[in-house]
């Protein structure tokens, strides 16, 4: 399986986007005098490659050292973590990029401090690549059901750990040829699959390697 930029057309539901709050709720943490913010963008499926590059085009303009991730998804969705002292910025942007023909909507709210917690029913990972999947996304193997639950960034965890177990027949995600599936030791109830790192053509950085977390129906 490889998360490589968005193709227009290719079906997949795997989604890095940290975890967005409402606008306008709380105080934003504060970046050298800066507010800092997270915002989730969601594109719908006419979404092409040049449209995702004017949505980092256009929120430069308010921080041009700001982290912009996205993972091929159908339709895909984006994160992105900046600071600025612009006034009503959640607002302005939304006004700005909800009426894009190609995107279905903004979440966007000030960034949590670093002892503010998740709540207990919001799905998080188990690395630095923090964030939220897909609801709905689903994984076949051995004709048991399982559903995405967590990215697990693979450099974190042994390589050790993980052991083949099969090949999935199904899966809401891109992949090619066969999609290997692996259990961790530990873990008995989920599976796992591996998806490569990714250097992604036009954005800045790498996505690194992860382990997708797939717990049973």
């Amino acid at each position: 399986m490889h998360l490589r930029p968005l193709v227009f057309g290719v079906a997949t539901f795997l989604v890095l986007g940290l975890l967005a709050f409402a606008c306008g709720g709380g105080e934003a943490a504060q970046d050298g005098g800066a507010a800092k913010y997270e915002m989730t963008v969601r594109f719908n499926t006419s979404a092409t490659q040049d449209d995702l590059k004017e949505v980092g085009d256009f929120l430069r303009t308010f921080d041009a050292d700001l982290d912009y991730r996205i993972l091929e998804s159908f339709p895909p969705i984006g994160h992105v973590t900046l600071a600025t002292d612009a006034s009503n910025f959640c607002q302005t942007v939304e006004q700005e990029l909800e009426g894009k023909e190609y995107i279905d909507g903004i979440s966007c709210g000030p960034a949590p401090t670093p002892e503010e917690a998740p709540d207990g029913d919001e799905p998080v990972s188990s690395g630095p690549i923090s964030g939220s999947v897909a609801p709905n996304t689903f994984l076949t193997f051995n004709g048991e059901k399982y559903r995405l639950t967590d990215l697990v960034q693979a450099d974190l965890v042994p390589q050790s750990e993980f052991t083949e177990i099969g090949v999935a027949s199904e899966a809401d995600i891109d992949y090619e040829g066969e999609l290997r599936v692996y259990r961790r030791q530990g873990d008995k109830a989920a599976v796992y699959t591996f998806s490569p790192p990714v250097d992604a053509e036009g954005e800045e950085g790498v996505t690194p390697a992860l382990w997708l977390k797939w717990e049973p129906e």
